[in-house]
């Protein structure tokens, strides 16, 4: 699911990862372009809550922090990758 929610909002999109009890906090740049409702629903997420403009918030029950630490995950190594590109150019 991880993998899917990071292809659907974009991992260059992604500031920040958070969770609580039931939901992933996404903190992103923009959390309108190209993120479909329809398409993060048919994941298996149970509700969307869109907070301003970089407030995400996908419910996904009590599984959420196995499904945030994979995000947490892609997002540090993309992050990485991005840095060492930068120390490239």
């Amino acid at each position: 699911m991880a993998e899917s929610i990071v292809d659907i909002v974009k991992i260059d999109n992604i500031l920040k990862v958070e969770n609580c009890s039931t939901r992933l906090r996404l903190t992103v740049k923009n959390n309108k372009d190209g993120i479909e409702d329809k398409d993060l629903k048919a994941l298996g997420i149970y509700g969307i809550k869109r907070l301003g403009d970089q407030g995400l918030q996908l419910i996904i029950g009590t599984d959420v922090e196995h499904v945030a630490n994979e995000v947490q995950t892609l997002f540090l190594i993309n992050e990485k990758n991005t840095n060492m590109n930068k120390k490239e150019t």
